[in-house]
């Protein structure tokens, strides 16, 4: 029967806990660079026209992303998403020690799901920890034991005068 390193996996989820508060997160949009002037002047109304389409334009843009924009985070927030990803791996670092399979992969997940969303992914770090992650949610941490009926079975067998 293969056996489960329980410590060494408990160490490993708590080395990444531990760095969470280091991991960065992802960062807000970061707003709208206005066009640097041309230095041409026009004659009369064009440049009236012209010095009131400037200055709306540096009050209103309009920007297409194909990503969605995020708000920018306040400092609680920013406390909270730590906590809340802190909480998950402690959670699975719990359950892997008390054999919880299925506490064990939703706390993983959900960790996951934090790492993703609200971590740089692309920050070495971070992937570290969803590698990590990934590779914890592939393990059977509460294997079946082996049958070993037959063994018994043949045993008695042998036994029975």
């Amino acid at each position: 029967m293969r056996l489960v390193d329980t410590e060494g996996l408990a160490h490993s989820l708590s080395r990444l806990n531990a760095r969470v508060g280091e991991l960065p997160l992802r960062a807000a949009g970061s707003g709208h660079v206005p066009a640097a002037p041309d230095g041409e002047t026009e004659p009369g109304l064009e440049r009236l026209w012209s010095s009131v389409k400037d200055a709306f334009a540096g009050i209103i843009t309009v920007e297409r992303r194909d990503e969605s924009v995020r708000a920018e985070l306040s400092a609680a927030e920013v406390r909270l998403i730590r906590r809340q990803l802190g909480i998950e791996l402690q959670a699975a670092r719990l359950a892997l020690i008390g054999g919880e399979a299925e506490v064990f992969r939703a706390s993983l997940e959900q960790a996951s799901v934090l790492l993703r969303e609200e971590f740089a992914a692309e920050s070495a770090d971070v992937e570290g920890g969803l590698r990590l992650l990934e590779s914890l949610l592939a393990l059977d941490i509460a294997p079946p034991p082996p049958d070993i009926s037959r063994s018994l079975n043949a045993l008695r067998a042998r036994g029975e005068p």
